[in-house]
């Protein structure tokens, strides 16, 4: 019992936490350009999430030459997209 109790406290804290990003996110884009406004998240995301990633002790992982050659022609065709 007292584990479905704590499964739906971090269900419900999930989706609070989901919900406010949109509501948030409007504000933030009336606030600021929207390229700023996406600028400043992933800089915040990665001061959030940076400390854990080391904490981990596995330090950053390793990306192979066949997955590195996917991720340029997936930025190419996304580049291709804005142009």
């Amino acid at each position: 019992m007292k584990s479905n109790l704590v499964s739906y406290v971090e269900l419900s804290v999930a989706m609070v936490i989901v919900g406010s990003t949109v509501v948030v996110g409007k504000l933030v884009t009336l606030s600021f350009p929207v390229f700023l406004a996406s600028a400043l998240r992933f800089a915040l995301s990665s001061i959030i999430l940076l400390p854990e990633l080391l904490k981990a002790g596995n330090g950053f992982p390793r990306l192979s030459r066949k997955l590195f050659i996917y991720d340029l022609l997936a930025l190419r065709a996304e580049m291709d997209q804005c142009y």
